[in-house]
């Protein structure tokens, strides 16, 4: 009964893995394959094993044809033609094993050319009608495949089943089959042959297909340049159309709406795929009255400057210094909604209009959904018993300046600036227009038209159905658009592909000799095997086949035993390692915070405490106190960077910045003790590396002064250099950076050189007495630069100092953005003048932590209530105003992210900033406080120019 189990679920395997071989030489579109092995396979099974081998043919043949026919919307009518075509394959391969049986015989050893060849007839043309007439037939009558097509499917599937019987057939009997010895004598004089054959005709084939292949690339590369050539034309064309629309306004003094409704109709009339053109004037808030009045007047009875609000409805645009607003747009009545529309009101069309305004050139905002096609007013204004269809579009700017002004400047341009002239561009439009003489070639291409420098979210701008970035023919380019770039994809659509038969014939051809060799070897063999064969040689084979056969059968059950028995203890003890990763991230958290929480009370008060109008003993206690507490802090922060590395949870930024801040930032920390050692400090910085570069600054800066630390700490005399250059080119826009840290300090052992990145290692017991350190510094280093691309590595010898050298890859940002200015000390003192006599809200449970905090943010001249819990807190702002709110997390009756949920829930404080101030440092932390309604994280201990910066920023 075992057998009679496993029996099928082996034949349904085989039958579907040879199906995946008979894919693969299937020719495209139509998939038409010139051989299907498990046709053959399934006989051969059913000669070998019996009947028993039928449910697992049609369970074969089931999972194989299923995997591509099946669809989640109709699931048992599209797996109707699976199993039905399975019922096509068991009755081929009964019907053939029970026809074989009756007038071939079986077992047989095909000794005479009467039984080769009633064998072969049965196994290939008169076997192979069975199948194809049946499951044609069922394409048919269920409306899968017209009637026109009956006849070639027919007669495909029959070649395909035929010399799948030819081939497979004596492979498998040649395998398995009974008289085992007979059949074991065939191995090299029929099957190595036949394989041979097989392989030979496989490889023409796919050399034919290749070169089909190739031609056909070749016309779809050809067709889709002449696609993007058109529509880069088309979006030339548009953007001239604007500039045109500019000069309208520069050559006059005033351009009524009469005026600029004629100009932009005859451009609107050559330019299809423009959806408006407008002018945006810039309005100030004194002048917000007055123009509304004007434009009223002018015939817009209902006009007035509008936002957004967060549901797509237009709202009167809240008070600002200036606004942007539309106030001619054609056409009119398609484009009505968009007028009064406050521009300026939105992040991404103020981007651009910044850029442009910033630049004097044009410049194109990022995708986005059209005032006039959003969700609420596309619906507000979309004809009686229509559906409102929303489409991306994308806006070009164009600044008008004032005639009196020739502005050379940013400033310059930013107080001359009187408006925009605005194109709008709705994709599908655009590409429509731009392919419409392309119609014939278009059928054989998918575009995707996306936005390169958007957000993933946000990069699509035009998708066909049907498009497939994983097409085999697959093309793509760049389109610069306004300051953008547009990425142009095409990839291919099988409806355009013709079915070519050139390889279909090559490789049917080729198999159909192959079939015919196998039947002329097996005559040959026959004819020796009738005069050779021995019944007793005969009869001891079967029976040493057959005790082989029960010890591979019981072999193979003792290593699936093996196998589940190993399944079953690597996933317990991947369930442990998991458990183990969560108990360990939950302690880290917790130390985190119990450690921070204490540490807070010792710096605030050292701190405190140094700037009291103590004696002399007491200051320096004082500052000892504070340097103790903050070299345990940084101890702290290397487990934590160390362990967040470890489980892979460390997440790196990718900003702007510039080398030459990042590298004052570094040195600046260790300026006060190479005074005190009296050592030296040279820095070079490549000139070609004074562009703004785009990665994580904060990182690069933590590996560099980790090792500019080291650097000072073990050395005695002399000094310390700091080279940055840059390292060997990169493709894709990338920039390595080389780091050097040379040293005249004690150097290094051969011994110590080899094991100095790894964790928890230091020099030796008395270096590490005399110098300290956790061993971590390093280690993390290393981390930090491998997942930056780069490499570290230190060459030393003793007494002869160190040079430490690390490489990072950074991106190049096309236009460098203006250096950011140095803090200068005057600023600081301006920064904490601001602050003075504002109120502030201090929600904290800890009372050591309420002094400390409430001090600091005394001594920076604020006004600090004291709230114990979340609950507090609500009652407090309920009844005071505040400038901002510093929020505990931990605390008992109400916690910080619940009472920062109930804030923003509240209109009156939802512009409110919240703060977090807390032990809780970790990553996923800092993010759920974020989640929360928080605008911003800042962890214990508590400096207080840090916490100074922070007020300053959400001032």
């Amino acid at each position: 009964m075992r057998n009679r189990f496993i029996l099928p679920v082996a034949v349904a395997l085989a039958y579907w893995l040879f199906a995946r071989l008979g894919l693969l030489l299937a020719v495209p579109p139509g998939y038409a394959t010139a051989v299907w092995p498990p046709s053959g396979i399934a006989l051969g099974a059913v000669l070998v094993w019996g009947w028993w081998a039928l449910p697992g043919v049609w369970l074969g043949s089931f999972l194989a044809n299923a995997l591509t026919a099946f669809d989640i919307a109709a699931p048992f009518s599209s797996l109707l033609v699976p199993a039905g075509i399975g019922v096509g394959a068991l009755c081929q391969a009964g019907l053939t094993a029970y026809a074989i049986r009756r007038w071939v015989g079986y077992p047989t050893a095909l000794a005479t050319d009467g039984e080769v060849l009633r064998f072969l007839a049965l196994a290939g043309p008169l076997g192979g009608c069975i199948n194809a007439t049946l499951s044609v037939n069922l394409l048919w009558l269920l409306g899968r495949m017209p009637w026109m097509d009956f006849a070639g499917n027919w007669a495909t599937w029959w070649v395909g089943d035929t010399i799948g019987g030819l081939i497979f057939t004596p492979l498998l009997l040649i395998g398995f089959g009974e008289p085992r010895a007979a059949w074991r004598n065939r191995s090299k004089s029929v099957a190595l042959p036949l394989l041979m054959s097989f392989l030979m005709a496989t490889a023409f084939f796919a050399y034919a297909r290749k070169a089909e292949h190739q031609q056909q690339t070749q016309e779809f590369k050809q067709t889709a340049e002449l696609a993007f050539n058109a529509i880069d034309a088309e979006l030339n064309r548009y953007s001239t159309a604007v500039w045109s629309l500019r000069g309208l306004f520069d050559a006059s003094q005033f351009v009524d709406r009469q005026e600029f409704q004629r100009f932009a109709q005859t451009l609107l009339e050559r330019e299809h795929g423009l959806q408006a053109l407008s002018w945006n004037k810039r309005v100030t808030h004194a002048e917000r009255a007055s123009f509304e009045r004007a434009q009223q007047s002018g015939g817009l009875s209902d006009f007035a400057i509008r936002e957004q609000d967060a549901q797509g409805r237009l709202v009167p645009a809240a008070s600002r210094d200036e606004y942007v607003v539309v106030t001619y747009i054609e056409i009119l009545e398609a484009n009505r909604p968009a007028l009064g529309y406050d521009v300026a009101s939105e992040a991404v069309r103020l981007t651009a209009l910044q850029n442009a305004r910033d630049s004097g050139a044009m410049a194109a905002s990022a995708p986005l959904l059209l005032v006039q096609e959003s969700s609420v007013l596309a619906r507000s204004f979309a004809p009686a018993g229509q559906q409102a269809r929303q489409h991306f579009g994308v806006l070009l700017f164009v600044p008008v300046y004032r005639h009196d002004a020739v502005p050379d400047s940013v400033n310059g341009r930013r107080s001359a600036v009187t408006g925009f002239v605005v194109g709008v561009l709705r994709l599908d439009r655009v590409l429509d227009t731009a392919l419409k003489p392309l119609v014939a070639q278009r059928r054989l291409l998918r575009l995707r038209l996306a936005d390169a420098d958007a957000g993933l979210a946000q990069q699509a701008l035009y998708a066909d159905e049907g498009f497939s970035a994983g097409a085999a023919l697959n093309f793509r380019q760049i389109l610069a658009v306004a300051g953008r770039r547009w990425l142009l994809e095409a990839s291919s659509s099988e409806v355009g592909l013709v079915q070519s038969w050139t390889t279909w014939y090559v490789l049917a051809g080729g198999l159909l000799f192959t079939g015919l060799l196998g039947g002329v070897l097996l005559l040959l063999t026959g004819r020796t095997l009738h005069m050779e064969t021995l019944v007793r040689a005969r009869t001891s084979e079967l029976l040493d086949n057959n005790r082989r056969l029960q010890v591979e059968i019981a072999e193979r059950n003792k290593t699936e035993a093996a196998l589940r028995e190993s399944e079953h203890s690597y996933r317990l003890a991947k369930e442990a390692a998991e458990q183990a990763s969560r108990v360990k991230s939950r302690f880290l958290a917790n130390m985190s915070h119990e450690i921070r929480t204490p540490m807070n009370a010792i710096i605030g008060f050292s701190g405190l405490g140094q700037e009291c109008n103590a004696p002399d003993d007491a200051r320096d206690y004082f500052e000892r106190i504070h340097l103790a507490a903050e070299n345990l802090l940084g101890i702290i922060n290397d487990i934590l960077d160390f362990s967040k590395v470890e489980a892979g949870e460390m997440k790196l930024e990718s900003a702007e910045f510039r080398l030459a801040d990042l590298v004052g930032a570094a040195t600046d920390l260790i300026k006060p003790r190479l005074a005190e050692k009296g050592l030296s400090l040279r820095v070079e910085v490549a000139q070609e590396l004074s562009g703004t570069l785009l990665g994580d600054a904060l990182r690069i800066r933590q590996v560099l002064v980790n090792l500019l630390n080291n650097a000072v700490k073990f050395t005695r005399q002399g000094g310390v250099e700091l080279r940055v250059e840059p390292g060997a080119a990169q493709a894709g826009g990338l920039v390595q950076l080389r780091f050097a840290v040379q040293d005249t300090g004690i150097g290094l052992e051969d011994a110590a050189l080899q094991r100095l990145f790894q964790p928890f290692t230091q020099m030796d017991a008395s270096t590490t007495r005399k110098y300290g350190g956790t061993g971590l510094g390093l280690a993390i280093c290393r981390q930090l630069v491998q997942l930056m691309g780069g490499e570290i590595s230190v060459t030393s010898r003793p007494g002869a100092g160190s040079c430490f050298t690390f490489t990072v890859l950074v991106g190049k940002v096309a236009v460098a953005a203006p250096a950011a200015a140095r803090e200068q000390p005057g600023q600081q003192a301006a920064q904490a003048e601001s602050l003075r006599g504002r109120r502030v809200l201090l929600v904290e449970d800890n009372e050591v932590n309420q002094l400390v905090a409430g001090k600091i943010l005394a001594r920076l001249g604020l006004i600090v209530d004291i709230a114990a819990d979340g609950r507090q807190a609500l009652a407090a702002l309920a009844a005071q105003a505040y400038q901002w709110v510093l929020m505990d997390i931990q605390m008992p009756v109400m916690d910080g992210l619940e009472a920062s949920r109930h804030i923003r829930q509240d209109e009156r404080w939802r512009q409110l900033p919240i703060i977090a101030m807390t032990a809780h440092a970790m990553l996923d932390e800092v993010q759920e406080c974020l989640d929360a309604g928080m605008n911003d994280h800042i962890a214990k201990p508590i400096h207080a120019d840090d916490l100074m910066r922070v007020l300053v920023k959400w001032l």
